[in-house]
């Protein structure tokens, strides 16, 4: 399946969609596509012959004459998307413009439509992981090589948090085929039981305004001191819309530490998302509406519930706060992929 947008028509729709809450569609360009390539399913086993279909998002509307330029955005942990080849506003496309470069962009396996395999049981889990992944860059671009002509190619592998890794290790391993790479935030320190992002967090927020941070206190403060006590973990499966309720649990470690991961996550995203121009973080959901929300003459606690709601709008319509640690468990055990795009392993 094809589709070919404009990138000026495409920031047109993005505009008009954030107005009016519509959705439009664009003009074709024979430049800008969306494609597969038939992939190994295991790079490292030679006798494995099975196959499977990535898909890639295209765009040439900057190649300059003869240029073999070419800048990759690796994806990470979650679906490719087509903005990030057809939106002009985004870094990489306005450094693929001045180097007059072919933008690409790689969707991870095992996301969006790039599923190598029927279903995510544990069995098929083991071709997800990094070493897999690096290695689909490079038989992509030996590929894409091959297939465009290109006869002196300069690639430039990019990647954010997770892919930013991903972009670095590629270039480190693929040294002959990768020229340089470009990331942003990546991990490459791994770090078992990582809280110190909660302190950037804090330093975030207090650089903003002193009061909202005072207020974040204040609001998970309480939060601590009712967790002590029946009443307290009452009244917040209250506030706090939990489903299900501390009552309906028989509390172990693993529910406290999922039910703080859950309270915490939404100003840990509006931080880490903060004004990046890419879809609703660009004009919402970021610290500001955070510090808006907990600034409000109400109850610090109330506020932070009140948090919690408008940030899970980027996702769905808010109706509770998911509170069992053994729910979220049977949900990552289900192996059926989220919806029926198909199966691509040959």
């Amino acid at each position: 399946m094809f589709g070919f947008v404009n990138g000026a028509e495409y920031l047109q729709r993005l505009q008009l969609e954030k107005k009016t809450g519509k959705s439009f569609e664009v003009a074709q360009n024979e430049k800008i596509g969306i494609y597969h390539i038939t992939q190994y399913l295991d790079h490292f086993d030679s006798s494995s012959n099975k196959t499977w279909k990535q898909r890639y998002f295209y765009n040439e509307e900057y190649r300059s004459a003869g240029s073999d330029v070419v800048f990759l955005m690796i994806g990470g942990e979650d679906p490719g998307g087509f903005g990030w080849v057809v939106n002009p506003e985004f870094p990489f496309l306005i450094w693929a413009k001045k180097f007059g470069a072919i933008a690409l962009v790689l969707e991870h396996r095992f996301y969006g439509e790039s599923r190598p395999t029927p279903d995510q049981s544990v069995e098929n889990l083991k071709y997800l992981n990094s070493r897999q992944a690096i290695a689909d860059v490079a038989h992509f671009i030996r590929t894409m090589n091959a297939e465009y002509g290109l006869k002196n190619p300069l690639w430039i592998t990019f990647g954010g948090s997770y892919a930013g890794s991903l972009a670095l290790w590629a270039r480190q391993a693929y040294p002959d085929l990768i020229a340089g790479a470009v990331d942003s935030s990546a991990p490459l320190n791994a770090v078992v039981d990582y809280w110190g992002y909660l302190e950037v967090v804090e330093n975030v927020l207090r650089s903003y305004n002193e009061t909202c941070a005072e207020n974040v206190r204040k609001g998970f403060q309480t939060i601590s001191y009712l967790m002590l006590s029946e009443d307290g973990r009452a009244k917040l499966s209250t506030v706090l819309k939990l489903d299900p309720p501390f009552s309906e649990l028989n509390l172990t470690y693993n529910d406290m530490q999922y039910f703080y991961s859950e309270m915490f996550s939404k100003f840990k995203i509006a931080i880490q998302h903060n004004r990046i121009n890419a879809g609703k973080y660009a004009y919402d959901y970021g610290v500001p509406e955070v510090c808006s929300i907990m600034m409000d003459k109400g109850e610090p606690l109330r506020n932070v519930q009140k948090v919690i709601e408008y940030m899970s709008g980027l996702w769905t319509k808010y109706e509770n706060t998911s509170n069992s640690y053994d729910e979220m468990i049977d949900y990552l055990k289900i192996e059926q992929f989220d919806s029926a795009l198909g199966f691509d392993c040959e």
